[in-house]
């Protein structure tokens, strides 16, 4: 008996002390990983620390001035004291106020000799992008202002301002230092760069007040993303779509005085979204997309216009009225069925469109005799001159609204 309870007290002694190892591993594993996510995220904080100190010129707040102060001045925040200065002498401010409003872009000329520009243009991003070379000194931050009512100010751009943000870059290269700033609008602007001894203007005008007429053209698909296929792809719907866009920006170039923008001319991938807001971007007074069309059943063919019902009022021209022009012009000059109209606020490009806007299925690439119709480099530029036709019937139905 005396063996027996000897035995059972080893046997419960024995369960504890494996029940404490158990719990000290648990509790050592738990410590070394507590330990190996502190010292991550200590690296992570460090990390943070090192890059803002090493940009001084990321501002926290906009920074405001009287457009006559024009002395030194110190801009103190919370955390740092950022020194900055104005770059309008006094002999310049009546010259500079007479030059610049509320639409333009400022920014200050950095010192060296033999300093080149350059402006260039992201149309589907909004994006103007200002790159200077050859200086002595980076550009940063402070070096871009802006004017409104009066008052010069850089710093994050406020809510109410055409410019929605900004970037500045400067790197060593062997003529000089190389500053690029990347601005980032509300819409297309055409930059006009006016040099001074002191500062660049860069006046920004709409497109609609540089040009009369604006035509955005889109092929649909492109790159990444071929579209329907025909033959085992040999005949791409991205392919057709840019030859009939090609086809038509040729007509309009060379026998109008329509201005034509086109969201791709090669064989690349452009975003719905980048489609859309190049013709929003532009204000565009017609928005055309050239696509082909595929069913399972091969006996379906003919041409289509997607459009939509929601642009415009019935007494104006607008998406639905320039849909129809489209297609009895198509359909006569290829001689397909008219499968008819069709209001598709599903697709994100003729949703969005706040002009009259078309989206072309010229024909079927799964059915044979539209194919071959398809693969004629006659009859698509057959159809390219029937949408032609439409774009200036178009223009004369606007200009008598």
């Amino acid at each position: 008996m005396k063996e027996e309870q000897f035995l059972r007290r080893v046997a419960g002694y024995s369960f504890a002390v494996m029940l404490l190892t158990i719990c000290l591993t648990f509790a050592l594993r738990y410590k070394e990983e507590y330990n190996i996510v502190m010292q991550e995220r200590d690296a992570t904080a460090q990390e943070e620390l090192l890059y803002v100190e090493a940009t001084p010129t990321i501002l926290p707040e906009v920074t405001v001035y009287p457009v006559e102060q024009m002395t030194m001045d110190r801009h103190n925040t919370e955390e740092e004291v950022w020194e900055v200065w104005q770059m309008i002498s006094p002999e310049n401010m009546d010259v500079l106020m007479e030059q610049v409003s509320d639409r333009c872009v400022i920014i200050e000329k950095p010192v060296g000799t033999g300093v080149t520009w350059e402006v260039k243009e992201n149309l589907p991003c909004y994006q103007i992008s200002f790159t200077l070379r050859g200086a002595k000194e980076n550009l940063h931050a402070a070096s871009v202002f802006r004017m409104w009512d009066n008052l010069m100010y850089f710093g994050l751009p406020e809510a109410e301002e055409l410019l929605k943000n900004f970037s500045v870059l400067s790197y060593e290269e062997e003529n000089g230092v190389t500053s690029e700033v990347i601005m980032t609008f509300d819409k297309c602007y055409v930059p006009e760069v006016a040099e001074q001894e002191e500062y660049y203007i860069i006046h920004l005008k709409k497109y609609s007040e540089v040009y009369d007429k604006i035509v955005v053209l889109d092929a649909g698909h492109g790159g990444k993303d071929p579209g329907a296929g025909a033959e085992n792809y040999r005949v791409k719907e991205s392919d057709i779509a840019l030859k009939l866009l090609l086809e038509l920006k040729s007509l309009l170039e060379e026998n109008t005085d329509i201005n034509v923008f086109c969201t791709r001319t090669e064989d690349v991938y452009a975003t719905l979204q980048e489609r859309a807001d190049l013709a929003l971007g532009l204000e565009a007074d017609l928005f055309i997309s050239w696509h082909c069309n595929a069913a399972e059943s091969k006996s379906r063919a003919g041409t289509e216009i997607i459009y939509n019902a929601l642009q415009g009022t019935e007494d104006t021209f607008n998406s639905k009225a320039f849909a129809k022009l489209c297609l009895e012009n198509l359909t006569t000059a290829l001689g397909t069925k008219n499968r008819g109209l069709s209001d598709r606020q599903d697709l994100h490009i003729v949703r969005r469109a706040t002009m009259p806007v078309v989206l072309v299925e010229t024909a079927y690439l799964s059915n044979a005799k539209d194919l071959e119709l398809l693969k004629d480099e006659e009859k698509l530029k057959a159809a390219a001159h029937a949408v032609y036709e439409a774009v200036l019937t178009a223009y004369e139905r606007m200009e008598e609204n």
